[in-house]
């Protein structure tokens, strides 16, 4: 938008710088003239300037004014529809859905029997491990036993063996070598012992006591002596013999040969016999006790009440 002054303000601006123009032209050699000219013509430029500026703004003013007393036109549109399309496309809409509903609750369903049918196809499976594995339990538990058995029966009929096997070592008879006498050499006892068994007796040894005594004395202890090896005894020998050292209790004990002599007082002897078998080297022993009696024969001995037995020592636990 254009200022209605700017007419005449540019009319008015031309004509003076036309009589400038002419005057400049017409005298030239005057500087102040020109001076004053250029003066002129630069504030009629500036004047014509600031006119601008002003019509401009006012422009910018008026049409901010129109823009706010423009009212919107109102536009109305109406949409008709008919009834029994609108009723049909629910109706069809309300099947498909309830039977989207129907299928999915269907497919829920189905889910949900597969699930417990699994469920109760694991457990019974389950079950079955259970019972799988109580039984193979059962079986190596029942191995187990059968085993223990087994091996109970094979050492019993092991041990049985060794039993109907074992030697079996036994005195078979003492010999005095002669009725003792003052005057005379103290005299000894031979020990003959035989094996009863069906195997040999290794590692045999003896040791015995030789006393003189009134009544039968309680079987000595004779771990205290030294025992002398024998060897082996082999199974069906009769007799293998052991001497004896000379009976000096009974001739140089004052007071003992008397009674010997007139029946008040016995010679007696103690023996042990250790050996051993060739299965298990299990520890064997035989005791045995006997007297002789003043005036009988010299391989008659009688045996006492007590102080004969066998047996073995017990074995150490491997």
């Amino acid at each position: 938008m254009r200022s209605p002054y700017s007419p005449y303000c540019n009319t008015v601006i031309i004509t003076c710088q036309e009589v400038f123009l002419c005057y400049s032209i017409a005298m030239p050699d005057s500087p102040r003239l020109v001076k004053l000219a250029r003066r002129v013509i630069s504030a009629s430029e500036s004047v014509v300037r600031a006119l601008k500026d002003q019509t401009s703004e006012i422009t910018k003013s008026i049409e901010a004014e129109k823009q706010k007393q423009v009212v919107p036109a109102n536009a109305r549109a109406e949409v008709y529809l008919r009834d029994a399309i609108e009723v049909r496309k629910n109706a069809e809409d309300t099947r498909k859905d309830r039977n989207y509903r129907a299928l999915t609750l269907g497919v829920s369903i189905a889910t949900l029997l597969a699930v417990i049918i699994y469920a109760w196809l694991a457990y019974l499976q389950w079950n079955e491990m259970i019972g799988a594995t109580d039984a193979a339990q059962d079986a190596v538990r029942e191995a187990r036993l059968n085993r223990q058995q087994s091996q109970r029966d094979l050492d019993a009929t092991i041990d049985q063996f060794h039993l109907d096997q074992r030697p079996w070592v036994y005195v078979s008879q003492f010999q005095l070598s002669a009725e003792p006498e003052a005057s005379k050499e103290p005299p000894k006892i031979t020990i003959a012992l035989s094996n009863s068994g069906k195997t040999p007796a290794i590692n045999l040894r003896s040791v015995y006591e030789t006393f003189s005594s009134p009544v039968d004395p309680p079987f000595k202890d004779l771990k205290t002596s030294e025992p002398i090896p024998v060897g082996v005894l082999p199974p069906g020998v009769s007799s293998l013999l052991i001497g004896t050292e000379p009976i000096n209790s009974v001739v140089r004990t004052p007071g003992h040969l008397p009674g010997y002599n007139v029946g008040k007082n016995f010679i007696y002897i103690h023996v042990k016999i250790t050996y051993t078998d060739m299965f298990k080297q299990t520890q064997y022993w035989t005791t045995a006790c006997a007297y002789h009696t003043h005036g009988f024969p010299l391989n008659l001995f009688n045996f006492c009440k007590v102080g004969n037995d066998v047996g073995q020592e017990k074995q150490k636990p491997k």
